[in-house]
């Protein structure tokens, strides 16, 4: 069975590469396509066992779990949101009472429609809360600078509540009797309150803030004293593992001490150097970070469609994940919307888009690793894969004419009007700037020298009439965006002589030691003729004239 999944999946992952292009232009997200491939593998294959998922928990926990905290540290890169509470408002209003709510609601779905007992139909609700920061790709912030309210309300919940279930389902297990709640149960121990709520969500919290900012002035440190900072996979893996293990040791969340640690890991770089002198590690960062992100979501959907034979699937199953995605999810994020400063439209696809994923895979692996089985976890099993699998779907399906309905339904934004008196005009809300705006004004501040323009139109040209930039409606996938921004600028930096980009992929790590000698020298002429990257950091730098 290993040999016949082996070659599936590298048969499959190299025809879905080779068909790019294709691919890009169908009305439908490529995790449909993935979920389509790996059901009609399932057909020639045969449906895997059941007993597949308890025999290998602890394994689908630990890779899952990796998988969450690799993309969850991309979305924390690219998100960058400051520490003001107005852009987190909406994000954690849904994280948490949204959470809260979606959890009792399903918990009522799972006693009537399935017949579970209510510490089972807990659990299941718990499972299926949060959604999901990978394959909602689509509809997250396309770069650090995109302050559109839907889509940064939309990635900052995908990121945070996957930590804020945990607790739950801590809870849920523990009146199953799988986990220990302390003598008296929560309402008179405080075990479950300190060890499964409190410490890991502050905790976490603080351990990914603390150690994102030292290792990002460790990078910045080390961008001032010549270091080229190439091995930006081996930095991006080493973060991620790195911030894992401390989570365990301290027993924190994982999830939100990764995310974290992304979120402000690159602050400091981007504080003390120029735009140009430090801009090439963001970006390279993130387009690694928008490759893994886009191989864990081909291999999870790809198995998830495979696991679907597996599984006895009825007309009460359907009906729960209907009603989970048709009522649930709306009645658990328009209440808390009102009184905000949101579009009408904007209401209506943020009660829509509750994309489930991996991370409900994680915690159904997590339930059966803690003994959970027999009848009921074939339940949860079935309910788990079935609203998953449906949620890709009608999400995928949905997403390009929606989202496209509302670029053009919010248009260019007001003008505002020319200040008066040296007047400064005030600038749009978030929810007023359109897309095609954010890009062209992150274009013209990182890319105002004309090599960079030229650069720009001859990489437009060669890509057969993309025209993502300016927000046209196609189907849009908003990590290649950042590729092609990270390719841009190691081209036009390596023609305006910039020394620190011109080594970011593997063939070319021999040369580094050469490339650092001669960066070294044009490092310390580039400090007393007044560089702002040698001005800007450390005790070293030179004064401004």
């Amino acid at each position: 069975m290993l040999t016949e999944l082996l070659l599936l999946f590298g048969a499959v992952l190299l025809a879905l590469a080779l068909s790019h292009r294709l691919l890009r232009r169908l009305p439908l997200t490529a995790a449909v396509v993935y979920l389509v491939a790996g059901w009609l593998a399932g057909l020639v294959l045969g449906a895997p066992p059941m007993d597949l998922w308890t025999r290998h928990a602890s394994l689908l926990a630990l890779g899952t779990e990796l998988a969450l905290l690799m993309s969850l540290f991309a979305v924390g890169l690219r998100l960058r949101v400051g520490p003001q509470l107005h852009p987190w408002r909406l994000a954690l209003l849904m994280a948490g009472p949204g959470v809260v709510l979606a959890m009792g609601l399903g918990c009522a779905a799972g006693v009537y429609l399935l017949a579970l007992p209510w510490p089972a139909a807990l659990l299941l609700a718990c499972i299926l809360a949060p959604t999901d920061p990978v394959l909602a790709s689509e509809v997250q912030v396309r770069s650090e600078s995109d302050r559109d309210a839907l889509r940064l309300a939309l990635t900052a919940e995908g990121a945070l509540n996957d930590s804020s279930v945990f607790p739950a389902v801590m809870l849920a297990l523990g009146l199953l009797g799988l986990h220990a709640l302390g003598v008296g149960g929560p309402l008179e121990s405080p075990r479950w309150w300190l060890q499964d709520l409190l410490w890991p969500m502050t905790g976490g919290a603080l351990l990914g803030l603390g150690l994102g900012a030292l290792l990002g002035r460790l990078l910045c440190l080390r961008w001032v004293q010549g270091e080229l900072l190439v091995r930006d996979e081996l930095l991006y893996a080493g973060t991620v593992v790195l911030a894992c293990g401390l989570a365990r040791l301290t027993l924190t969340s994982t999830f939100l001490v990764v995310f974290c640690t992304g979120l402000v890991l690159l602050q400091a770089l981007r504080d003390e150097t120029s735009a140009d002198a430090g801009s090439s590690l963001p970006e390279r960062l993130h387009a690694f970070g928008s490759r893994i992100e886009r191989l864990v979501e081909a291999v999870s959907v790809l198995a998830l469609g495979l696991a679907l034979h597996s599984v006895r699937l009825t007309a009460w199953t359907l009906a729960f994940a209907l009603v989970l995605m048709l009522v649930v999810r709306p009645l658990s994020v328009l209440p808390l919307l009102r009184g905000q400063d949101l579009l009408p439209g904007q209401r209506r696809l943020l009660a829509w888009f509750g994309i489930r994923g991996l991370g409900s895979l994680f915690y159904l692996s997590v339930a059966l690793e803690n003994g959970l089985s027999g009848p009921v976890a074939e339940t949860l099993i079935a309910a788990t894969l079935l609203s998953v699998a449906l949620s890709i779907l009608l999400h995928g399906i949905s997403v390009t004419p929606m989202m496209t309905a509302y670029r053009q339904r919010r248009g260019p934004g007001p003008r505002q009007p020319e200040p008066a008196d040296g007047a400064s005009t005030r600038a749009p809300a978030a929810h007023q700037i359109d897309d095609g705006q954010q890009d062209d004004g992150a274009q013209q501040r990182h890319g105002q020298r004309p090599d960079v323009e030229d650069a720009l139109v001859d990489r437009r040209n060669a890509q057969d009439g993309r025209n993502e930039d300016a927000g046209d409606g196609g189907t849009h996938d908003a990590h290649d965006d950042v590729e092609q921004q990270a390719l841009l600028s190691v081209r036009t930096h390596q023609q305006a002589g910039h020394p620190a980009d011109q080594t970011t992929h593997d063939e070319q790590h021999d040369e580094i030691d050469h490339e650092e000698s001669s960066y070294k020298a044009r490092w310390g002429q580039a400090r007393d003729s007044g560089n702002p990257c040698a001005t800007g950091c450390g005790p070293r730098a030179a004064s401004r004239p």
